[in-house]
Order: C-alpha cells, then sequence, then structure tokens
C-alpha cells in the first residue's frame, strides 16, 4: 500500500532568514517537499511571545509586558512586516515552490497575540482580514494558497465559516472552538452529517487522518516538539502510515537552530525516508489524497 507523509513548518514571515532554512533542513531542503505555514504581514508579539514560551502564563505576561513598555518599544511592537519586502527569502523559496520542494500556506494574517491567545477568533479576525493576506501572499508567490494553518493550532468556527467562503482547506492539529456551548450545540445541528459521521467512526475504534466538522474536512500532524522523544515519535508515525496510509510531521524552523533537535530531527527524517512506499507530499496533495480515500 501506498503511504504520504507531509512535512509542516510553522511561522515563515518577513523576519525569517534564507540561511536559517537552508541550515535548518541541512541535505533535505530541496530535496523532501515541506509545507511553509507563512504570515503575511507578521505582528511584533509573534517574537516577543519567544520570550515566554516555557511560561503557563505566556499570554498574561505578554499583556503586563504591553503595560510596561516605553513608547519607543510599542512603537516597533506594532508594527507589522509584509514578508514580500524580505526579497532575498521570497527569490529562494519562489524557486523551490517551482521544483514542487515547497508549497505556502497561510499561517494566520498577522500571527498576533493578545492575553486570550492567537488571533483566529471572529471577534478578532474577520473575513476580509484572511482574505487580504490570502491575496497578498498569492501576489507574492505568484501562486493559489489554499491551504490554512491557523497559529498555535487555534480557530473558532466563525473563522472556519470564512475559510469555506476562501476555499480553503484547514490543517489543524488543534480543535475548532466555540464561542459558547449554544454556539456549539447549533453548529452541530446545522452540520448533522458531521455529527453523524463522528457517531460512526467512533464504532470503529479506528484513527483517521480527516475530519469533518462546521462543515468543513480538516487534517492535523504530530509535532516534533522540543521534548520528543524521536522513537517514539517515528513508532507513532509509523502505527498512523500502518492504519491509514497517512502521516503528517510538523515542527518549527526556529526549533532547528539548536543542534542536538536539529540532527534528532534529521536522524528521524531519514528512518521515514527508508519505509518502504513512502512519498512525501505537499499539504494540498495530502488534502487531496485523504479526500479521495475517506470522502469519495
Amino acid at each position: 500500500m501506498k503511504k504520504y507523509i507531509c512535512l509542516r513548518d510553522d511561522d515563515t514571515n518577513y523576519f525569517t532568514m534564507v540561511e536559517e532554512l537552508k541550515n535548518g533542513y541541512g541535505e533535505f531542503w530541496g530535496e523532501l517537499p515541506i509545507t511553509l505555514a507563512t504570515i503575511p504581514f507578521v505582528h511584533g508579539s509573534e517574537r516577543k511571545i519567544l520570550d515566554y514560551d516555557v511560561d503557563m502564563n505566556k499570554f498574561s505576561k505578554l499583556h503586563e509586558w504591553e503595560l510596561n513598555a516605553n513608547i519607543n518599544e510599542l512603537n516597533n511592537y506594532y508594527k507589522v512586516f509584509p514578508i514580500g519586502e524580505n526579497t532575498g527569502l521570497i527569490e529562494e523559496l519562489k524557486k523551490q515552490q517551482k521544483f514542487g520542494k515547497i508549497e505556502i500556506a497561510l499561517h494566520g494574517v498577522t500571527h498576533r497575540f493578545n492575553e486570550r491567545g492567537a488571533e483566529m477568533y471572529g471577534d478578532q479576525t474577520g473575513f476580509y482580514s484572511i482574505r487580504s493576506g490570502k491575496e497578498y501572499l498569492e501576489k507574492v508567490f505568484c501562486n493559489e494558497i489554499n491551504i490554512f494553518v491557523p497559529p498555535s493550532n487555534t480557530i473558532d468556527n466563525i473563522c472556519v465559516e470564512s475559510l469555506k467562503k476562501l476555499n480553503m482547506h484547514l490543517f489543524s492539529s488543534g480543535t475548532i472552538c466555540y464561542q459558547s456551548k449554544f454556539v456549539q450545540i447549533l453548529s452541530y445541528l446545522h452540520y448533522l452529517d458531521s455529527v453523524v459521521e463522528k457517531i460512526k467512526r467512533s464504532f470503529t475504534y479506528k484513527r483517521y487522518p480527516i475530519m469533518s466538522r462546521c462543515g468543513i474536512h480538516f487534517f492535523g500532524s504530530s509535532t516534533y516538539g522540543v521534548l520528543c522523544e524521536q522513537e517514539k515519535i517515528y513508532n507513532n508515525l509509523l502505527q498512523q502510515l500502518h492504519q491509514t496510509g497517512f502521516a503528517a510531521l510538523g515542527t518549527h524552523y526556529r526549533l532547528l537552530r539548536d543542534i542536538d533537535y536539529r540532527n534528532n530531527y534529521h536522524q528521524l527524517l531519514k528512518k521515514l525516508m527508508h519505509i518502504e512506499s513512502v512519498e512525501f507530499v505537499t499539504a494540498s496533495r495530502y488534502y487531496k489524497l485523504l479526500e479521495e480515500k475517506y470522502y469519495e
């Protein structure tokens, strides 16, 4: 049986340097296809939150910093930076895109954080903002963008409705959030076919790599985080491939700066490449194959 693996990398933006991606992926850059979840207009909070990344209260800490920051700090913090101005990065990514080794996915709009968390809530990021981000990336990369990866894998049902209007596919390892239990129940009633499907699948005791919620199909990935054990995640991916024929693996290019992390991640990729009948594909190809198999 043919098996498919999708590699996802989050947070490419205006401040990303070509060397970070090339050094991070090493021999795999330009060899394996990678879907880059890309921020069109990055906000200062996307970088500032890294100062509190290991803190359980990082979002409230971020707001506390905003309250105590001086005007010069805030002047820089509240600026947004269009990725298209990083011409060296765009040139390299378009070259790899031409060879089918890079796919650009939309990763939020500004990747803005506040004390509530990431930006993909309907009362924070509306249809027109999402559409602007999509259309801007399409102009920058001269290619259609149809995959959406929400920052922090967080998105609510209102933003999902915007994705549907834009004919985008959701690639998220989290679930869909609702404003309240009442709104969630209304959504379930509106999309009864998704509820019926969920109930039917619960009786099979199988893992499914694609799901239906709020009238949209979405899929996720395993995350190769800082504390991930290589053997454990390899066995998990192997099990997914055996059960469904599909597995996706996500990381963040910044983590590849750490030598130990990078070496372990590269070893994992080499092991995955040696799996029989495996093919690495972009997220849009992965989604199409999933739909063909599970929603024929």
